[in-house]
């Protein structure tokens, strides 16, 4: 596990460039959220096979591969393209105040992480 500790204020100064997170692995990533914040998440995968992010929904319940007890929402990262994500830290967080994302296989690339909004 990693954490994802570059998170981007909104008040970036103009023509500032944005800190990235690199080296996803396969297991789960996290990044501390505020209480009630929203996120903007952008995945820029450069590789050649497409990723899913799948954020962690705390209120999971068993059998995690069933998909109607399953409230985790994925985000499919085509190759070499660019997806944006809104993630609320009112669903995401878990109690120890990090919002946890899984990797279907290591993304090349990087991660921007925008907030709180």
């Amino acid at each position: 596990m990693a954490d994802l500790v570059n998170i981007n204020s909104l008040a970036l100064a103009p023509g500032a460039q944005p800190v990235t997170n690199t080296n996803q692995g396969a297991g789960p990533d996290r990044f501390p959220a505020a209480v009630g914040a929203r996120y903007m998440v952008i995945f820029n995968n450069t590789g050649g096979a497409p990723v899913t992010a799948t954020w962690d929904d705390p209120t999971s319940v068993t059998p995690a591969n069933a998909k109607q007890f399953n409230p985790d929402v994925d985000v499919v990262v085509t190759n070499a393209q660019r997806r944006v994500s809104t993630v609320d830290a009112t669903r995401f967080r878990n109690s120890d105040g990090y919002i946890y994302v899984t990797w279907s296989g290591a993304m090349t690339g990087s991660v921007e992480i925008h907030g709180p909004l």
